[in-house]
């Protein structure tokens, strides 16, 4: 299950390990130093899975280990990437499309998938509430 707090201290740890500064991953993510440095002192309590998706990039990390602590699953990285460039009425329905597949019964693979709808029906904001970026 995504927690705030865990997400942040995998950043660190990540960040700490490759002997990073602040600017050195803003630089390296894209990431505005003062939107990383709220996202890691935790004054942003929705951070925007576009950046998140960012600092796993610059990290060399899945945004999955990031978010959730799980290892890479290439179609998770996948669809984390796709999804952060649909406009929210695209997200809704990958969403509707995401809940019909599971309810089914016939598509779960793992549990790292029912994490994702999970924060998305508990209306999470890291999914529930996406925000894209104006390009």
């Amino acid at each position: 299950m995504y927690n705030l707090e865990e997400m942040i201290n995998r950043i660190k740890a990540l960040k700490k390990e490759k002997k990073l500064s602040n600017e050195a991953l803003s630089s390296l993510s894209g990431v505005p130093k003062g939107t990383l440095a709220k996202i890691l002192g935790s004054e942003t309590k929705d951070p925007q899975i576009s950046n998140i998706i960012k600092i796993s990039q610059a990290l060399g990390v899945s945004a999955d280990f990031i978010i959730f602590g799980k290892e890479e699953l290439k179609n998770n990285n996948d669809f984390l990437n796709l999804f952060s460039l649909l406009n929210t009425n695209g997200q809704n329905k990958v969403i509707e499309y995401m809940r019909d597949l599971i309810n089914s019964g016939n598509y779960t693979s793992s549990n790292i998938v029912s994490d994702m709808v999970s924060v998305i029906s508990n209306g999470e904001s890291l999914f529930g509430s996406v925000r894209t970026e104006q390009k």
